[in-house]
């Protein structure tokens, strides 16, 4: 293949203006007319010509320095003009595609060097890997052997009969994993004997004892159960510690608790522990509209002429009894009428109802009333004095 650039005499990083310059003199040198240097000068003439329409055109030089270059260029097969219309609008030319020549000795070469490093990635990655795996087996056995030791200690705690020593000891433990199902389980007996011994405490009145042990229950638990709160509020309260026993009950309303019965356990301990009668009345109040509210979600709006004592359990007796009593302790005298009014039709042989309704009577003054009442409750006991 002839080479234009060594025919025109300039390098193949040549300007279009140096190119242009070149075909000048290279043209008017051998120009048939005006050169005589030999029988070729046509022949010589017509190269220089093809050589400069081939490198004064951009789209034709770059196919000839592809060819030049690689020694082959790849024609595409020519557009349709449906094809020329609507792939290569506005005069865009179709693109070129050269067909390069491969080595064969060089690309089986580059295969082998790219598989040689693969290999050599995968057996880092893998060997990291399996040593990674291995570091983590060992640390993992020695963190078991640690926590055998730890539990072994537990195990030895409650041998002695330090069973919260026990407890505290599995408590640092943290999480069980699926192989320390024996600690786990362990650590739940140990549980259950506590519990099993505060009930024991709370039937036989030992509530000092029992709060302690509730209170290791709630230490250790990871959910402790509603009623164990309860237990644990009730065993305050009835040994005495009544500033625990009002926090736990405010706990349990405030987790939704807040029944007729825990709203009297809660102003008894303002009533007979810290003596607070204004907070207890209004507890004992609570407690009342919860019962009412019971009866009217049974019975309707009629309930106060459809029920009867035999319909109403005690504690509801008893909280009825006790709002009347809290408004006469407070002086208000007129309230407690109101209040024993209901409770005498359901209780007539009731003694302190009538024991409270004469008091009441006798503060206000209303003798011919007083004197009624006391005709009626010593009906009811011959013997009834105020």
């Amino acid at each position: 293949m002839v080479d234009y650039y060594e025919l025109l005499g300039i390098p193949s990083t040549a300007t279009q203006r140096e190119i242009k310059l070149a075909f000048k003199e290279m043209a008017k040198r051998y120009h048939p007319d005006s050169y005589t240097g030999g029988e070729h000068t046509e022949e010589q003439f017509k190269l220089i010509n093809q050589a400069y329409q081939v490198l004064s055109d951009p789209h034709t030089k770059a196919q000839y320095d592809l060819k030049r270059t690689y020694g082959a260029i790849y024609s595409a097969p020519s557009p349709s003009p449906f094809q020329q219309h609507y792939r290569y609008p506005f005069g865009r030319k179709p693109p070129f595609y050269r067909k390069v020549k491969v080595n064969s000795k060089e690309n089986i070469r580059a295969t082998l060097v790219a598989f040689l490093v693969t290999l050599g990635i995968g057996i880092l990655v893998y060997g990291g890997t399996a040593l990674w795996k291995y570091k983590k087996s060992l640390e993992r056995a020695e963190r078991m052997e640690i926590r055998q030791d730890t539990f072994k200690e537990a195990v030895a705690e409650k041998e002695k009969g330090n069973v919260a020593g026990a407890l505290l000891v599995l408590k640092g433990m943290g999480y069980f994993s699926n192989e320390e199902t024996y600690m786990r389980k362990f650590k739940t007996e140990l549980l259950k004997g506590i519990e099993k011994n505060a009930k024991e405490n709370m039937a036989s009145g030992q509530f000092g004892v029992a709060a302690h042990q509730y209170e290791v229950l709630m230490d250790y638990t990871y959910l402790p159960s509603m009623e164990m709160m309860i237990q644990l509020a009730h065993a305050y309260h009835y040994s005495g510690n009544y500033r625990k026993a009002i926090q736990w009950y405010q706990k349990l309303r405030i987790k939704g608790l807040d029944t007729q019965k825990l709203l009297f356990e809660l102003a008894k301990v303002y009533d007979e522990g810290v003596q607070d009668y204004e907070q207890a009345l209004v507890y004992y109040q609570l407690s009342a509209d919860r019962a009412v509210s019971q009866y009217e979600a049974d019975l309707g709006k009629a309930y106060p002429l459809l029920i009867n004592a035999g319909m109403i359990p005690k504690s509801h007796y008893e909280v009825y009894l006790k709002v009347s009593e809290m408004q006469l302790i407070l002086g208000k005298y007129n309230e407690a009428v109101e209040s024993i009014a209901w409770g005498k039709e359901i209780w007539s042989d009731s003694l302190a109802i009538w024991a409270i309704e004469v008091k009441a009577y006798d503060a206000l003054g209303q003798r011919d009333k007083m004197n009624h009442s006391l005709s009626i409750a010593k009906s009811i006991d011959p013997d009834f004095t105020l």
